[in-house]
């Protein structure tokens, strides 16, 4: 990265993703999505946005609250 006419270090990465990557955003996706799927097919619904998950459930009776 070029910071007023001044490149940074170059350093070697062991594991991960480099962050700004154009894959990155994808794996993420797909990991994120196939986890979602597992509750849902309990009846639970998921709601993800961004880094944000929402999980509920419908309750109308008794064997409802059981579940």
């Amino acid at each position: 990265m070029h910071i007023r006419h001044q490149m940074s270090d170059a350093v070697s990465l062991l594991s991960g993703v480099v962050q700004g990557s154009g894959i990155g955003p994808v794996l993420f996706l797909t990991y994120i999505n196939d986890l979602a799927n597992i509750p849902e097919s309990y009846g639970v619904h998921v709601k993800l946005f961004a880094d944000d998950v929402k999980l509920y459930l419908q309750i109308t009776n008794d064997a409802g609250v059981e579940r």
